[in-house]
Order: C-alpha cells, then structure tokens, then sequence
C-alpha cells in the first residue's frame, strides 16, 4: 500500500489552536516520486479537485463556537505586505461557513487516499495547523479528527528540514520567487516541495 502524503496549511486571526477563528484552509496531496504541481490561477480562488485543496472561511459565524480573533495576529495580517492576501479571503464570494470547511475538507482527504492507513497528514510544525484542526473538529463537529486522520499518522516539517540542513548544509525549500505570500494553498505547496526534497536527500536504499 503506497503512502499518500498530504501537507495542510491553515490561516488564522488567533494562533491558539483550540481559539483562534479560521480565515482559510490549504492542502496539497503528493506521493515521494511525483513531480508537485504548482496550482492553477483557479486553484487560488477555491478548489477541492484532484491533488489540491482550498477555501477561504467565513469570519462571522465563529464566535458561536467559543473563537476570537486576537490583536496582535490581527495586526500582522494588517501589515501593508499582508493586508491584500486578508481581504482577498474575508471578500471572497467562494468563502464558506468553518463546518462546512471541514466537512470538505475530510471528503477531500477521503477521495485522495480512500485507504486512511495510507494516508501521511504533514504541517510546518507540531504546535500549529494539525493541533488547530485537531482541537477545533470535536468542537465544530462533535467528533475527533482521529476519525480524519489517526494521530499516530500525522508528521512534521520542521523536524526533517532540520535534519536535512544539517546533512546537506542548504536549505530543502524550492529555489524559487513567491507568486502569493501567505495564501495557504502556495504555502503547502512549498512545504510539500521540501519535504519531497528532504526525504530525497535523507532516505538511502
């Protein structure tokens, strides 16, 4: 059975994760040997087809669940270089309610790796996008995001791009121009490259 990995990517207006409200959700499903796709102009607008996943959430309705936006994150994404990409989410017309978000969100993981034994869920640390999700699906859909995805098959970037900075002395990430800062969906797509190049540069026959 081979291994589909996916890298999700989240943004926020609070980084606590069982508080802070949801603004968009990215992901990109990939094996180790594939070429990954840069996403397509549409990919950015919404997407749940094939190896890409993207939609802007809707703000409003999140103080029922208990969430607030924080000051100081908000703040950041009112900075000059990062005010466009937030408006860009919060007017999207594609926006949807966050449970509606999740409940996509696992169809899609379901129609890229029907088989969840398979299936390798990575985020760009331990402390963030995957905790979000995890905290956060018990409360908006009185479930664990176990039944998504298995703890035990969750995984982290930043551990295996240390490792392989350390080895190889560069950084794994693509050498390449930003096309769209802090947009979830280019995010996991940079943070999928590299582990593909990690892996790559770490595993041995």
């Amino acid at each position: 059975m081979d291994n589909v990995h996916v890298m999700v990517d989240l943004e926020a207006l609070g980084n606590v994760p069982h508080t802070g409200i949801l603004i968009a959700i990215g992901a990109i499903a990939f094996t180790m040997d594939n070429e990954i796709v840069y996403p397509t102009v549409d990919d950015f607008a919404v997407c749940a087809r094939g190896a890409n996943f993207f939609y802007p959430i809707d703000t409003v309705n999140q103080s029922c669940y208990g969430f607030i936006i924080e000051d100081e994150t908000l703040q950041w994404w009112l900075a000059k270089e990062r005010r466009e990409q937030l408006c860009e989410f919060i007017n999207s017309q594609y926006k949807v309610v966050l449970r509606d978000a999740c409940e996509k969100f696992a169809w899609w993981l379901q129609s890229v790796c029907p088989q969840q034994k398979a299936l390798k869920l990575w985020s760009h640390g331990v402390t963030y996008d995957c905790i979000h999700l995890a905290q956060k699906w018990p409360i908006v859909l009185k479930q664990s995001f176990n039944t998504v995805c298995p703890f035990r098959q969750m995984r982290d970037t930043r551990t295996i791009f240390a490792t392989y900075e350390e080895a190889w002395g560069r950084s794994p990430y693509p050498d390449v121009m930003r096309q769209r800062p802090h947009h979830p969906l280019e995010d996991a797509w940079m943070q999928a490259k590299a582990v593909q190049t990690a892996w790559k540069g770490l595993v041995r026959d």
